[in-house]
C-alpha cells in the first residue's frame, strides 16, 4: 500500500511531551488524535515487536501469536493509516519511513503509559478518552442501563458508550472495549469468561391473567395471546422442545422485534411473552407462570488482551462482575430461583421494581 508519507510523517511529528507538576502528559495537535481513533492501540504494540524483531515469524513466537493473526494486525493498521508500514526486498524485511513515524509514536505511548502513578495503571481504549461497551439488547437496555451511574463514578473523566444490539454477529472484534453477549467469541485475541446465567420462562399481566385466567399447563396455553420477539440472531430452536412447529404458529398471535417492545407488551397486558427472571426483579407488573416451560442461556464477557493492563477496562469490568454478581443477584446463579423468592424476606436480595412507573404511564 502507497500513501502520502509527507502528510502523514508530518502529522506524527506535530506530537509534544510535556512535564509538569502533574506527571508526564501527551499533548498532540487534533490531527495526531484523529489520527489515533482510527487505529486499535494493541495493534501498535505488535508493531512494536515486529519492528523490534524485524521478522514476522519472530514477532509471532515472541507475542504467542499466529504468525497469521500479526500480518492481519499490520494490514489493519496499514488500512486504518492508509500507508505501508513495513517493506521486503532482498535484504528481508524492513520498517518503512513511515513505519518508522508510527513507531516513534506508539513508543512514545508505552513510555507514557508505564509512566503512569501505579494506582492509574494505563488508559489504553479502542477510542481515546471513550470506553465502548457493547451488551445483548436485553441486558443493555433493562440491566445495564440503569447501573450506568455506578460506572461514571469509576471512570469520571472517561465517556461512557453502551451499544446495544439484537444480533450479536454484529459486533465485530476491535469495535469495543468489553462485549457482553449469549455468543461466546472464537477469536484467539479476545479473553473470554463466563458472566453470569440468564433463566427464561413464561409472564403475564395481573391484567391479562384476570382478563384471560392462568394457563397450568401447555394444553391450557391454547386459546391464550402469546408473543414472539422475532429479530436477527435470535434462536427459537429451544422451543421446540416444549410445543410443535404446528402449535407454535397457533399459539403465536403477536411478533415484535425488540426486548423492549417484548416487556411494554407484558407488563401492558397484550400477551404471555417469554421473559429473563430478572424481569420480576425490575417490575411487579409481569408475574411468572408455572408453566413446564424454563431455558437458561450463558452469558459471556470479553475483551481484547490488550485490554487486560488498561485502568478504565479493568473498573468496567469490576462493575459488571457486581452488576451480575449472584450472591447479590441470584436470578444470574446456575441453579434456577424462582421469582416467587425474589420477596423472600429472609434471603438478602436487592429488588428494585424501576420500570413499574414507566408502565403505569403508558398504561
Amino acid at each position: 500500500m502507497v500513501s502520502d508519507s509527507v502528510t502523514l510523517v508530518d502529522a506524527l511529528q506535530g506530537e509534544a511531551i510535556q512535564n509538569t507538576e502533574r506527571g508526564v502528559q501527551f499533548r498532540a495537535p487534533p490531527s495526531l488524535c484523529n489520527l489515533l481513533d482510527r487505529v486499535n492501540w494493541e495493534d501498535l504494540h505488535v508493531l512494536r515487536n515486529v519492528a523490534d524483531a524485524v521478522s514476522l515469524r519472530r514477532a509471532a513466537l515472541n507475542l504467542g501469536v499466529s504468525i497469521n493473526t500479526v500480518r492481519a494486525r499490520i494490514a489493519r493498521l496499514e488500512t486504518a493509516l492508509n500507508t505501508t508500514l513495513f517493506a521486503r526486498d532482498h535484504h528481508g524485511l524492513h520498517i518503512t519511513a513511515e513505519g518508522r513515524a508510527v513507531l516513534s509514536v506508539a513508543n512514545e505511548i508505552r513510555s507514557i503509559s508505564s509512566g503512569l502513578p501505579s494506582d492509574q495503571g494505563n488508559n489504553i481504549l479502542v477510542k481515546h478518552g471513550e470506553i465502548r461497551i457493547c451488551a445483548s439488547e436485553g441486558v443493555g437496555t433493562f440491566w445495564l442501563t440503569p447501573r450506568l451511574p455506578e460506572l461514571k463514578l469509576s471512570v469520571p473523566d472517561i465517556l461512557v458508550s453502551l451499544h446495544s444490539f439484537v444480533d450479536q454477529k454484529q459486533i465485530k472484534p476491535g469495535d469495543y472495549d468489553i462485549a457482553i453477549g449469549f455468543e461466546r467469541p472464537d477469536d484467539p485475541e479476545t479473553i473470554v469468561s463466563k458472566l453470569a446465567t440468564l433463566h427464561f420462562m413464561p409472564f403475564a399481566s395481573e391484567q391479562y391473567i384476570r382478563e384471560f385466567g392462568m394457563p397450568e399447563n401447555l394444553d391450557d396455553m391454547l386459546g391464550h395471546q402469546c408473543i414472539q420477539q422475532d429479530a436477527p440472531g435470535l434462536n427459537y430452536d429451544a422451543m421446540r422442545f416444549f410445543f410443535t412447529t404446528e402449535m407454535m404458529k397457533r399459539l403465536v398471535s403477536i411478533k415484535v422485534s425488540s426486548s423492549y417492545s417484548l416487556f411494554w407488551a407484558v407488563a401492558s397486558g397484550v400477551g404471555i411473552g417469554a421473559l429473563p427472571t430478572y424481569a420480576r426483579a425490575i417490575s411487579k407488573k409481569v408475574h411468572p407462570l408455572d408453566l413446564p416451560i424454563r431455558m437458561k442461556f450463558d452469558l459471556w464477557l470479553s475483551y481484547g488482551r490488550g485490554s487486560r493492563s488498561s485502568a478504565p477496562v479493568r473498573a468496567a469490568i469490576n462493575w459488571l462482575r457486581a452488576s451480575f454478581d449472584a450472591n447479590r443477584y441470584p436470578w444470574f446463579s446456575e441453579k434456577f430461583v424462582h421469582p416467587d423468592e425474589f420477596d423472600d424476606p429472609t434471603r438478602d436480595i436487592h429488588v428494585v421494581p424501576m420500570f413499574d412507573h414507566l408502565v403505569d404511564d403508558q398504561t
